[in-house]
């Protein structure tokens, strides 16, 4: 019990890190998207695609561009072991100005089951996403989440307006969204 506390609290922190955005060195966010007809199948890739390189700009520490591509009033919400934590773009993009770059986890995320859903200008993509990287001793740590993002068709280009994640427990298996 104690060892399974332990490993929580590790991917609890893996999570919080990510939450805060306190991310650098390699991530290397990959994506899995489902066939679909010819319309929907580019507004999955280009979502999913303005996903991936909203990730990379956190893993780099890109203050600039997660500036042009989270809208102004941007929130996070993340579940961890110390409850629910609300991060605005204000909050995030300060933590990483105030960041050493050395400091950062190196961490790569996978998307399972990614999801897609249009209404209008704005997007909603759904996903389980494993993220994997090491503590700061080095030892691997492993957190899987669903994952959903809010994506707002502005300017023609797709900016995210909210992310959330939720940690899925060790002993349930990771639901893929209903099709």
């Amino acid at each position: 019990m104690h060892h399974e506390r332990r490993a929580f609290l590790r991917v609890g922190s893996l999570v919080f890190t990510l939450g805060l955005v306190m991310l650098g060195g390699s991530m290397v966010p990959q994506a899995q998207t489902r066939a679909t007809d010819p319309a929907k199948s580019a507004v999955d890739q280009e979502v999913t695609s303005a996903s991936n390189r909203w990730y990379d700009a956190i893993s780099r520490g890109d203050v600039t561009a997660l500036e042009a591509v989270e809208t102004d009033d941007f929130l996070t919400f993340q579940q961890l072991p110390q409850g629910l934590t609300v991060i605005s773009k204000k909050a995030q993009l300060e933590a990483l100005r105030k960041s050493n770059p050395g400091s950062r986890l190196s961490v790569e995320r996978t998307l399972e089951g990614v999801m897609v859903r249009q209404y209008g200008t704005a997007a909603v993509l759904t996903a389980v996403a494993t993220f994997r990287g090491k503590d700061a001793k080095g030892a691997p740590i492993v957190a899987k989440n669903v994952v959903t993002e809010v994506w707002v068709r502005e300017g023609g280009r797709w900016r995210v307006g909210h992310f959330q994640s939720m940690r899925v427990p060790p002993t349930t298996s990771a639901a893929t969204p209903a099709k």
